[in-house]
């Protein structure tokens, strides 16, 4: 994991500034930056919500087959896995609305020279003069290829 650091206030980076799909609101005083994590985690939320479902109808539908003989040995515990299995996805699912709820815009306050951000109750506060942007970067071997992953690092 290595973070390159482009942005700091001692040299110009050479890029142009563009805020291409985070930008919600722009005043004289302050910037209002959509979190990124929100968004990742409305889709992650889908994607559970989506397995909880298909799993309740794949459980529904065995459970209310009337070919499959529960009376042998072992049919109480395959009922039990049945009624259990859609709610495996169930606290990835409460992790994911838990950070909806909880995690706030990133806002940049032109007056203050600050960057505010809230994570839960926590109100973390960067100071501009303290600040380095850069592109952090990970390379992970999934056993049968390599896969770079790319994100912005204060």
């Amino acid at each position: 994991m290595a973070t390159i650091w482009f942005f700091n206030q001692a040299h110009n980076s050479g890029f142009k500034p563009k805020i291409s799909g985070q930008l919600i609101q722009t005043t004289s005083s302050h910037l209002c930056l959509r979190n990124p994590w929100v968004s990742d985690s409305v889709f992650m939320g889908k994607i559970y919500t989506a397995m909880f479902l298909f799993t309740w109808i794949f459980s529904c539908y065995n459970l209310i087959n009337e070919n499959i003989d529960y009376s042998i040995n072992g049919g109480d515990i395959f009922i039990a896995i049945l009624i259990s299995l859609p709610f495996i996805f169930t606290p990835f699912l409460a992790y994911r609305i838990l950070f909806i709820k909880n995690l706030s815009n990133i806002y940049l306050n032109r007056h203050t020279k600050k960057i505010y951000y809230k994570r839960f109750k926590k109100l973390i506060i960067f100071d501009w003069s303290q600040v380095a942007g850069g592109l952090f970067s990970r390379t992970e071997f999934s056993g049968s290829s390599f896969t770079t992953s790319y994100a912005l690092a204060f």
